[in-house]
């Protein structure tokens, strides 16, 4: 006759076999929950870069808007100084000194 063993006399403390359900159930999971936050990574780059892209394009706009602004504020300038030296001409050719009349009754 054989000695009876209790069923927990075989099993050591740390149960050390393998399951091989349970070892293709895990790499199954690990594996979808490896893709999910590869997934997720690659969605927030994705959704990043376009933001840059964007502020970029703006960015670009602005320097453009920049630069015309300049540009027509330069040439407006001009028109105000081209003005004022016809005003001044005018001025300058319509001083008492100028007119003979005028110059005759100063006198």
């Amino acid at each position: 006759m054989e000695p009876q063993t209790s069923p927990s006399a075989g099993r050591r403390l740390l149960d050390m076999t393998i399951n091989v359900q349970s070892l293709v159930m895990a790499l199954i999971g690990g594996i979808v929950a490896v893709s999910a936050a590869y997934f997720a990574v690659i969605s927030r780059v994705d959704r990043l870069e376009a933001r840059e892209q964007n502020q970029d394009d703006r960015m670009t706009r602005i320097e453009q808007t920049q630069v015309q602004q300049k540009s027509e504020t330069t040439q407006q300038l001009r028109d105000i100084s081209s003005d004022l030296k016809d005003v001044r001409n005018l001025l300058m050719s319509n001083a008492a000194a100028a007119r003979p009349e005028i110059k005759r009754w100063s006198r």
